[in-house]
């Protein structure tokens, strides 16, 4: 079921008009499915997740629903779930958000649950495309702050 979900909606992304609208009715059906039959399925739950949040409204997209899909996410994965909040505060653009969901990661950054890098990465990448100078200083600064805590 994710894999038809993901072949649909990425066929709608790449053909968009009016025949998309049932490919991606097709995807989103299929995405429900693959979460009801494992709730637990955290790519599905993140690709519904990226769905609602960057699907037009007219065809389901929602950031409130995004941001509930990023919660049970959380449930389920504390570290995937921040990853999840950071891709919707990036997207939102709502400098508080985006600063709170830092804020939540510097505990993380540099420890054994960040061992390869993962989260470190995805915060510095989603820092250098703040577009606001001085914000995007000051993410970059909180990152450092936070990975030499973490080692001293």
């Amino acid at each position: 079921q994710l894999i038809m979900a993901q072949a649909c909606l990425s066929h709608a992304r790449e053909n968009p008009g009016l025949g998309a609208i049932g490919k991606v009715q097709k995807g989103r059906a299929a995405l429900d499915r693959a979460i009801m039959l494992d709730p637990d399925n955290l790519e599905a739950r993140t690709t519904l997740m990226q769905f609602l949040l960057q699907a037009p409204s007219i065809v389901g997209g929602s950031k409130s629903k995004a941001r509930g899909q990023a919660q049970e996410i959380a449930r389920r994965n504390p570290l995937r779930g921040l990853l999840a909040r950071l891709e919707i505060a990036a997207a939102v653009g709502k400098e508080r958000e985006l600063v709170q969901v830092y804020d939540e990661a510097a505990p993380v950054l540099g420890t054994p649950a960040d061992s390869a890098g993962t989260v470190s990465r995805a915060f510095l990448s989603t820092a250098s495309k703040v577009k606001d100078g001085e914000l995007r200083e000051m993410l970059t600064a909180k990152l450092r702050a936070a990975r030499i805590t973490s080692r001293g």
